[in-house]
């Protein structure tokens, strides 16, 4: 069972393609909110691993309630702890925040933590600026490298467009000459502007990427290691992991969090059975225009029908450019065993 916190839904950051939106409330989780969460989740989760209990702290900008998250880690221990249960956290943030007090919080609580860069400069900057305007990548490469020196268990998300693709190997190339291990590039699959030409771009940077590692030990970009294909099975958002937003709704997965089409209860009335059984049947249902592909069980356009619903508004329509990319990838990285 994974539990996700929202304890904030705010951001400083004004990112081109925050699939959050730019119309989300800058709202904050109450330590009453917490403490009922925590009630809530412990009554009614039956499926709580002992000895691997992680919870999920996200925003947002998460850190932007740190009084919040110093709390809900605290509550959380002892609770695990009165119950013997072994727990651990994971946060994602845009390290714009960070300083020496969050750091020291974040190398004695957090075990796992993925902090936002896009690479370079030039593409950070233009990317994921500040509300203001102004650049934010000094800042995030400083208090990350500060984090590094301390930690190593850090895993860099690098998003990238139609329009910063190009630039994808380069970005990658800075990120790993910095010392990071753990790079996971992902696509914005809500950009329009996606299209052949984009896509092969896309391809001639990932073979580049694939040479420049192919010597390198010890070091993981996901979007050129077929160790990250996986049986997908179907989704059980709602079941098996469940996101609590600020204000106590409950929702199956980070990306529909804040979106009452999916909300699925709150902690005050609990989940509504029917309407989170019916969000999880679409899982099931046949992709038709996938049928017959032999990425079909292994692709995510076939197990999160969420995506495809909020990109192409039909649940069993998956987005043109994640089935290229899914492709791409599998053609790249030579995946014969599937």
């Amino acid at each position: 069972m994974s539990v996700t916190f929202w304890v904030t839904s705010d951001c400083n950051l004004n990112c081109k393609y925050c699939y959050e939106g730019s119309d989300k409330l800058k709202s904050y989780m109450s330590k009453d909110i917490v403490d009922k969460s925590i009630e809530y989740m412990f009554n009614n989760f039956k499926y709580i691993n002992k000895d691997d209990f992680r919870v999920q702290i996200h925003g947002g900008e998460p850190f932007l309630a740190f009084d919040t998250i110093k709390y809900l880690v605290n509550r959380l221990k002892k609770e695990c702890r009165d119950r013997g249960i072994n727990v651990s956290f994971a946060t994602t943030s845009n390290a714009t925040v960070l300083n020496d007090e969050i750091i020291n919080f974040i190398i004695n609580e957090i075990s796992y933590i993925t902090v936002s860069i896009d690479g370079i400069k030039e593409t950070h900057d233009k990317m994921r600026p500040f509300k203001n305007g102004k650049g934010s990548h000094k800042i995030v490469l400083e208090n990350t490298l500060k984090l590094f020196e301390f930690s190593s268990n850090i895993r860099i998300r690098n998003t990238f467009d139609s329009t910063s693709v190009v630039n994808l190997y380069n970005d990658i190339k800075f990120l790993i000459d910095q010392g990071f291990k753990c790079i996971v590039p992902a696509p914005n699959l809500f950009d329009k502007n996606w299209g052949e030409r984009e896509v092969h771009i896309l391809e001639n940077q990932m073979k580049q990427i694939k040479e420049y590692i192919k010597d390198k030990k010890d070091l993981l970009v996901s979007i050129v290691d077929k160790n990250t294909y996986s049986f997908k099975g179907y989704c059980t958002g709602g079941e098996t992991s469940l996101h609590i937003y600020p204000n106590g709704k409950l929702y199956p997965c980070i990306m529909v969090a804040g979106n009452d089409d999916f909300c699925i209860g709150d902690i005050y009335s609990g989940i509504d059975i029917n309407k989170k059984d019916n969000l999880l049947s679409y899982s099931k249902k046949i992709n038709p225009e996938c049928e017959g592909c032999r990425l079909y069980n292994f692709c995510s356009a076939t197990r999160c029908k969420f995506i495809n619903k909020l990109i192409t508004n039909n649940y069993c329509l998956p987005s043109p450019i994640e089935c290229a990319i899914e492709n791409l990838k599998y053609k790249i990285n030579l995946i014969e065993d599937i």
